[in-house]
């Protein structure tokens, strides 16, 4: 199937679209129009989807209570259409000391990180960072990320297991945080990458890519 490229249509409210994420209802996005659209259905072989874009604080999503405890959580990390925020970020080593502790090994996949680094100095270390530039953007942190069973599926073949890892496994390592009550919110939940907003001192419409040089500070 061919390549399909489109620029973002101008705001108008006739594009506006009412979306339903998890248990939430009625929330706002942008349709991003028919061509779009039907190439999507082309590949899915169906008339059921659309493309839908958040417009940032048009279309935001209000913090839950949960997300309200953390201290380092603000409005404008939660975009619309993820769980949580938009940017989570995993080092490789954190997977690979997860590993020494599974009979059955998994990958970085399982977690399905949007920013996936390596050759950071101590696995699980980037759950305790404040700030993180890669190239020119500016991220900063949100809150650990706390996993839940979709974890335990394996992302090839649709498949759970049995046993419940890697997320059983992840619980029992417990790392330590220096935050009280970042520590009592977390307690007894399994931690595998940070959670990053754009910070808002970033400049805007910026690339990352492979290779970029990897900057942190811890708060």
């Amino acid at each position: 199937m061919a390549d399909y490229s489109f620029e973002l249509p101008a705001y108008s409210p006739d594009k506006d679209i009412k979306c339903q994420m998890f248990l939430e209802e009625n929330l706002n996005g942008m349709d991003c129009g028919d061509g779009v659209g039907k190439w999507i259905n082309n590949f899915l072989k169906t008339n059921d989807f659309r493309l839908v874009y958040h417009r940032g604080k048009t279309t935001q999503r209000q913090l839950s209570d949960n997300q309200k405890k953390f201290p380092l959580t603000s409005p404008h990390d939660v975009g619309t259409f993820q769980n949580y925020t938009s940017y989570l970020l995993i080092g490789e080593e954190s997977v690979h000391d997860l590993n020494r502790h599974l009979k059955k090994p998994v990958t970085f996949k399982n977690f399905r990180p949007t920013i996936l680094i390596s050759n950071i100095l101590e696995p699980f270390s980037e759950i305790k960072w404040g700030f993180v530039q890669i190239g020119h953007a500016l991220f900063k942190a949100s809150k650990p990320c706390e996993r839940c069973s979709i974890v335990t599926v394996d992302q090839t073949t649709g498949i759970k297991d049995p046993a419940g890892d890697p997320l059983k496994t992840l619980m029992k390592m417990k790392p330590e945080f220096d935050d009280d009550l970042v520590k009592d919110l977390l307690k007894n939940r399994g931690i595998m990458g940070l959670q990053l907003g754009l910070d808002e001192s970033s400049q805007e419409n910026v690339i990352i890519k492979v290779g970029d040089p990897v900057l942190v500070a811890l708060l």
